[in-house]
């Protein structure tokens, strides 16, 4: 039991260190979006504004569709950890008691 519950902690750090991931590119998704569009209204070149848009928009969407999915497989994580804990706990009770 110990092991599962060692085995979901480390899942858990990997699912966090995906939020943090998720949270950069939408950031960064929002920054080339507005770089596009400061590039669009300066009337530089247009494949550079395009190319800014499209990879901005990849990476704000990347963060809005990934983020809900990513905290919910987080949550379940979690939750599983608590009951495979509250589980361990009552094993060791039934053990010594």
């Amino acid at each position: 039991m110990a092991e599962q519950i060692a085995r979901e902690e480390a899942r858990l750090r990997t699912l966090t260190t995906y939020t943090h991931g998720v949270r950069f590119f939408t950031w960064l998704g929002l920054a080339l979006l507005a770089t596009a569009a400061y590039t669009y209204g300066a009337s530089t070149s247009s494949r550079l504004t395009l190319a800014l848009a499209a990879a901005g928009l990849l990476g704000w969407l990347t963060g809005y569709f990934f983020a809900p999915l990513v905290a919910y497989y987080r949550d379940q994580t979690q939750a599983h950890i608590d009951s495979a804990r509250t589980e361990l706990e009552g094993m060791k009770q039934r053990n010594h008691g």
